[in-house]
């Protein structure tokens, strides 16, 4: 209760340092590219420190990729 997703894939990426880095920058911010999906629907950076996570919530993270 009282969980925002940022703070949620703060903990969860802070667990591996690459995965961090992938998506946070040096000062913490979500990288420009990196997609925040809560329970399906695309959820913006700039809004993940005022989205609440509740209980049973999916979430998904997909940093910024590189290919062709």
């Amino acid at each position: 209760e009282g969980t925002v997703l940022s703070g949620l894939v703060k903990d969860v990426a802070g667990k591996n340092k690459e995965g961090y880095d992938a998506i946070f920058d040096e000062k913490g911010i979500f990288r420009e590219f990196v997609i925040i999906m809560q329970n399906g629907k695309r959820v913006e950076t700039t809004a993940a420190g005022m989205t609440r996570v509740a209980d049973g919530d999916e979430i998904a993270v997909f940093p910024p990729v590189a290919g062709g």
